[in-house]
């Protein structure tokens, strides 16, 4: 995450006082390769919105 938001976050991360973490100002471009590098450290949001158990 730390690389992601230096790569593609303007060198900044937000974790809030859900335990989530936001990245700003990624471009919609640069959304599958996140997606992918946080996929192959095994992190991803299953379930993390929407009509699902919490």
């Amino acid at each position: 995450i730390g690389q992601i938001s230096v790569d593609f976050g303007r060198d900044s991360a937000d974790l809030t006082d859900r335990q989530n973490i936001q990245l700003h100002w990624i471009r919609v471009e640069d959304i599958p390769e996140i997606w992918t590098r946080l996929e192959g450290v095994g992190l991803s949001t299953t379930e993390a919105c929407g009509d699902v158990p919490r």
